[in-house]
């Protein structure tokens, strides 16, 4: 049932429902596990953390990582065992896009 009569009644704030989505939903996580995805191909072309974090800034918020978010996401990638690398990639993803530039943006 459509309830809005006017596209101007449209709120552009977003709502609770949203952020639990972003926050709990599967949708973002099954992308990012996705084999075909672009945490996959990131992972395929084995960058070095610095390019990687250009990459994944640029894909998700149009600007290249600070220094301070460089430093911070390159300790993590280094410190991550082979076996934890894709989870940390995957985590980093959920945070920018979760993050409120991701949503102003887009």
């Amino acid at each position: 049932q459509r309830e809005i009569t006017c596209e101007c009644e449209r709120s552009n704030q977003p709502s609770l429902v949203q952020v639990l989505h972003l926050s709990n939903g599967s949708a973002i996580n099954d992308k990012l596990a996705a084999k075909e995805g672009r945490v996959s191909e990131l992972l395929a072309r084995k960058l070095a953390p610095a390019e990687l974090l250009t990459e994944a800034w640029m894909l998700a918020v149009s600007r290249e990582p600070n220094e301070r978010e460089r430093r911070e996401f390159t300790k993590l990638i280094e410190t991550a065992s082979p076996d934890e690398r894709r989870q940390v990639i995957e985590d980093l993803f959920w945070s920018l896009l979760a993050s409120r530039e991701f949503l102003f943006q887009h």
